[in-house]
């Protein structure tokens, strides 16, 4: 027969994609094909970023992610696993998977994007990091985990989705040492140099 081009189709999760009031600690995500995942652990992201890792592993054609740190009030959580997840036999990725759901009644549903390009050449810089925080500090990017984030493409464009209404400042990372956190003095770094309104 003809070669496999198609991507997993998602069937069902548990619970919906979308669900609100969240307050569990496992997500189940079905697919109508065995599935795998490549460098999950590299490419899955969580926004806003979680204090430990959530466990991701394989069961068939089931995603199973689990934590155990205790979510954000009135808190929208966007998963994103880029293109990690493939089909088992010609590995067709799905691209830009997102699951999304929040600890209140409503889902956040602001975005901020842009562009990053580095000072010296104007080229975008590889797996940076772009870091939204709420808080005013100026030194929060040394002592906080950001309020939201995203990871720029090869083009050095970014899409941070799922942000409450609020004023923020915005940073760009390489993040040597996946601490989230501009802390190593050879990490290239970048700012916004005025407050991003979000309405």
């Amino acid at each position: 027969g003809p070669k496999d081009i198609d991507p997993p189709i998602v069937t069902e999760t548990e619970p919906i994609n979308g669900v609100t009031n969240f307050s569990g600690k496992r997500i189940e995500i079905s697919f109508n094909e065995f599935v795998t995942l490549e460098n999950v652990y590299e490419k899955f992201m969580a926004s806003p970023p979680m204090a430990k890792r959530p466990s991701i592993v394989i069961r068939g054609k089931k995603v199973l992610i689990e934590f155990d740190e205790d979510l954000l009030d009135s808190t929208t959580y966007t998963f994103y696993f880029q293109d990690a997840i493939k089909d088992i036999t010609e590995g067709n990725p799905i691209v830009n998977f997102q699951f999304v759901f929040s600890t209140s009644p409503v889902i956040d549903s602001l975005s901020v994007h842009g562009n990053v390009l580095r000072a010296e050449d104007l080229n975008p810089p590889e797996d940076a990091l772009v870091l939204l925080y709420r808080e005013d500090d100026d030194s929060a990017i040394y002592k906080k985990l950001p309020t939201y984030i995203s990871r720029v493409d090869k083009n050095g464009y970014f899409r941070i989705d799922n942000v409450s209404e609020g004023n923020y400042r915005l940073y760009a990372l390489r993040d040597a040492d996946n601490s989230k956190n501009f802390n190593l003095p050879d990490e290239e770094f970048a700012f916004l140099d005025t407050v991003v309104k979000v309405t």
